[in-house]
């Protein structure tokens, strides 16, 4: 068939009255009615207003009566025949051919059976992935991954394109399995299946259908924890868009959809709000409906995680608002938003009381779930205070070693959320304590564990300008040894790695700040407090260049660095030497432009009826 458009000027021009018979047909089988008289007609006439005022019209509307919008509504009503007669005019639609993909079957099946492990590793991968990973979460359904990974070494020679979401989905599944498997034979598993799952990133973005969300999601999930160059929040991101496109916000088909959903939405809110991105869609916008419990849906043989997964999402919301009123206080220092700050702490209170109780007797699958669920609490009760820290007490302020303990009406509001967040950062060293004792750190646990250990040490930090107690000193100490066995491992000079010097840097500064005060004592204003947070983190640095040489490439360095530094020595060089790549900078930089947020204030933002209101 000879695809050309018909051509208009060779049709038959109609009469006036051929083209209003005709006109009425078409009316009568849109509105779907056998006669119209004139009465009818007149009134339906009338009632179509002259103009439109189309400056006014919503952005909800205008989606409504988009060109896609009426083609459907129009094709639905004229039914498979007048869709039919619609697409003649169109010759780039007649005449298109459908898209095929750049991988051939063959290169399919021949990539995946190069790659994949023996299907028993392959199963104990994804057992631990769910046992690990599928943390307070949603990934996917366990029975599912087993059906699929069946399914895949059944009939590895007939792969196809059609399958590659999927397979991409199985293979980063058994990837981070490898992050968390005491088969250390598996690490070298765990990159290479990555790198055959990005290799079919075009396809996942040209399909960008429910599974290549999961997907994505899913090399997120396994870069965070070994990659800080932006790239895992680049496929978070992604997965998120993709899942936009498909309108997952709106409504989802079933129940796994929704939950991947929430675990994607969660997770993307937390990331993009612990380091400092703009937002893409906020939870105004969302309109699915929350997980429902599905008892198809609980893990095979562990723990239920169902009513972690619904008060994280919570947790999360309640955060998104208070990062919105921190963002508006940032442009407009107003009492009020100090007030919707101290409604937000009271919600905050009461999402306390739904944290489950942790028992150190329970499975230690049951505990990891809880615990890492109060890590995600503690964390966000920290966010919210932590932009008061360098605020210059009042000097009736006493030092606050129980913020739990002390009524909240016999504080300022900016105090009260100061002690709250150095109250949230103890909790979270002894929590991680807790987790080292009973369970074991994991290094492979980024978003939670260490980021969360991570943030209680910069606050610790930061409170030590104002208060050097000796209980903030031991909390110090303590959290530095943890944040230390999560950096074990890593290799060569890690991002965790340098995280560990540069609070260690810190720690060793502010002793020898505290000793000049005793020697010298002083009454600083805020701005000198200030100006030594800010040089805790400088780059170069005279008086400490004599502590730290050169970051060598084995693990015994952290150990050594952290726990045997001796301060008498000087044959050391600066390991922050401007020819390391320091992306450890980049990390620090977003969070700690939180801390003199409010600053400037000096107190002048407390909310009179606050009392009422935390």
């Amino acid at each position: 068939m000879d695809c050309q458009p018909g051509d208009a000027s060779s049709s038959e021009r109609m009469t006036k009255g051929e083209r209003s018979e005709r006109l009425e047909k078409v009316i009568k089988h849109i509105l779907e009615t056998s006669s119209l008289d004139n009465e009818e007609l007149r009134i339906m006439s009338d009632s179509i207003p002259e103009s439109t005022d189309f400056g006014n019209i919503s952005h909800s509307t205008a989606t409504e009566n988009s060109l896609s919008t009426f083609s459907r509504q129009l094709e639905k009503k004229l039914g498979d025949a007048g869709a039919d007669i619609l697409e003649t005019g169109n010759s780039e639609h007649e005449c298109a051919k459908p898209y095929h993909g750049v991988y051939s079957d063959s290169e399919i099946s021949v990539a995946v059976l190069g790659t994949l492990p023996s299907k028993a590793v392959a199963i104990c991968l994804a057992e631990v992935c769910f046992a690990r990973v599928q943390c307070n979460s949603f990934y996917a359904d366990e029975n599912w991954a087993k059906r699929q990974i069946d399914h895949i070494y059944l009939t590895s020679a007939t792969l196809s394109e059609r399958n590659i979401p999927m397979l991409a989905t199985i293979m980063m599944i058994m990837a981070l399995g490898t992050q968390f498997s005491a088969d250390t034979s598996h690490e070298s598993l765990g990159p290479l299946l990555y790198e055959r799952t990005i290799s079919m990133l075009p396809e996942l973005i040209r399909r960008s259908d429910f599974e290549s969300v999961r997907a994505c999601l899913l090399i997120a999930t396994f870069l965070f924890p070994i990659d800080h160059s932006g790239a895992a929040y680049t496929y978070l991101g992604l997965a998120l868009h993709m899942a936009i496109r498909n309108k997952m916000h709106k409504h989802a088909h079933d129940e796994v959809q929704v939950r991947v959903w929430w675990t994607l939405y969660t997770f993307y809110q937390r990331a993009r709000i612990i380091h400092g991105y703009p937002k893409t869609l906020s939870y105004g916008e969302v309109e699915v409906r929350r997980p429902r419990l599905d008892p198809v849906l609980e893990p095979r043989n562990g723990p239920s995680n169902f009513l972690n997964q619904v008060t994280l999402i919570e947790i999360t919301i309640t955060l998104e608002k208070i990062a919105y009123e921190l963002a508006l206080l940032r442009k407009e220092r107003k009492p009020a938003h100090i007030a919707n700050l101290l409604v937000h702490r009271r919600n905050m209170l009461e999402l306390e009381d739904e944290l489950p109780h942790l028992d150190i007797q329970e499975d230690k699958g049951r505990l990891r779930l809880d615990i890492h669920l109060h890590l995600h609490y503690w964390h966000a009760r920290l966010f919210v205070g932590r932009p008061f820290l360098l605020e210059q007490p009042s000097p009736h302020e006493q030092p606050l070693r129980h913020p739990a303990q002390t009524p909240s009406s016999s504080l300022s509001s900016s105090t009260l959320l100061r002690h709250d967040a150095v109250h949230a950062a103890e909790k979270i060293v002894q929590l991680c304590q807790l987790v080292h004792e009973n369970i074991g750190l994991a290094r492979a646990s980024y978003a939670t564990e260490f980021t969360s250990l991570r943030a209680a040490m910069l606050v610790l930090i930061a409170r030590c300008i104002t208060d050097m107690a000796p209980t903030i000193s031991d909390l110090l100490k303590q959290g530095l040894e943890l944040i230390q066995q999560m950096s074990l491992g890593q290799g060569q000079a890690s991002a965790e790695t340098r995280v560990v010097v540069a609070l260690q840097r810190a720690i060793v500064r502010l002793h020898k700040r505290t000793s000049s005060i005793e020697t010298h004592p002083t009454t600083e204003p805020l701005t000198d407090q200030m100006r030594q947070w800010e040089m805790l983190w400088q780059q170069q640095s005279p008086d400490f260049t004599q502590y730290f040489g050169d970051l060598p490439n084995d693990d015994t360095f952290v150990h050594e660095t952290v726990l045997n530094t001796d301060p008498t020595r000087s044959d050391r060089i600066d390991v922050f030497n401007q020819s390391h790549e320091d992306m450890w900078s980049a990390i620090f930089n977003a969070q700690l432009d939180e801390f003199s947020l409010i600053s400037a204030v000096n107190g002048s933002l407390d909310y009179p009826g606050f009392s009422e209101l935390g």
